[in-house]
């Protein structure tokens, strides 16, 4: 799924497509980030991030910038080449042609940390949620086979575009569904910038406050049967609506790429339920590490049969 995601995230924000070794590589870097950011929810502070820098680490960060450089220059010698009547409008593009805006002054490293904060935020989450969504679809066959009937029916053999989203809303439920029991980002950390009172509690100036999706998410108080994978309560309720479905975390600080993932995960899950059987056994859920995102220990064994 990091495979999958990376790639499509590159392509379409960045208009380069990084390949599966460079993919490859990406994940193992981002592997590492997450064991350097690992910690104890139950122990976390606002000064949990670590107080020495592994040598591991510091070479995945300067491995990223340096992937970040390398596409930059790569659309860059691009774009030269290209009809300026029909220029690309990929994230990256609008950025590069930006430069010669006189009203316009980047910083040294603007671009390049650009880059890098697309390809880390447009991927990890949506490749996070498709393994989780797509283990519980094997251990749900009648809604996977509901997955599979709509997809059918809205795809066929087309290749999957946005416009095919608006028939495929069992999919999106399913989606969403996925990502309230199994929120990639586990929970939101905030500083009270002021003293506030929060029901029968007081929140000091300065306090740190956790909003965990993955307890909220799960609790009877807001969720009907709440452990169970069940895509028809979002039929009864718009996620809009529920202040305690948060996945994207909520408020100015929202998460500016959740349509981009909502639209790419629901495409992406259509089509492989299409075109795939794959079988997730229930243990392989289980054993999760609270890095700053929910991640699988040791990934999540599956087993794949094309359908014929």
């Amino acid at each position: 799924m990091t495979a999958l995601t990376i790639r499509v995230a590159s392509e379409i924000l960045l208009g380069e497509d990084l390949g599966r070794e460079r993919a490859a590589q990406f994940h193992e870097w981002m592997h590492i980030a997450g064991i350097e950011f690992e910690f104890s929810p139950s122990t976390v502070r606002l000064n949990w991030l670590p107080q020495r820098i592994s040598p591991e680490f510091k070479q995945a960060a300067e491995g990223i910038r340096n992937l970040s450089e390398e596409i930059i220059e790569q659309r860059r010698a691009k774009l030269a080449t290209t009809d300026e009547d029909q220029p690309p409008r990929d994230m990256l593009a609008l950025l590069l042609r930006a430069e010669a805006d006189p009203a316009v002054t980047y910083p040294e490293t603007q671009i390049r940390d650009e880059v890098a904060t697309f390809l880390i935020a447009g991927h990890e989450t949506t490749a996070l949620s498709l393994t989780y969504t797509l283990g519980l679809l094997a251990r749900s066959p009648a809604i996977r086979d509901r997955v599979r009937t709509e997809a059918d029916s809205a795809l066929g053999t087309e290749q999957p575009r946005y416009d095919h989203l608006t028939d495929l809303s069992y999919t999106r439920r399913v989606y969403r569904e996925g990502l309230r029991l199994y929120p990639p980002v586990w929970a939101v950390f905030r500083q009270a910038s002021e003293k506030v009172k929060l029901g029968d509690y007081v929140v000091e100036k300065g306090s740190a406050v956790i909003l965990p999706q993955w307890s909220v998410h799960r609790d009877k108080r807001y969720f009907d049967d709440p452990r169970k994978f069940d895509p028809s309560r979002w039929e009864r309720r718009s996620p809009n609506a529920v202040s305690a479905y948060f996945p994207f975390s909520t408020g100015p600080h929202s998460c500016i790429g959740s349509q981009f993932a909502l639209s790419g995960a629901t495409l992406s899950l259509a089509r492989l339920t299409q075109e795939f059987d794959i079988e997730v056994v229930a243990q392989e859920l289980r054993n999760l590490r609270p890095t700053p995102t929910l991640r699988p220990v040791k990934g999540v064994m599956t087993t794949i049969e094309p359908l014929s």
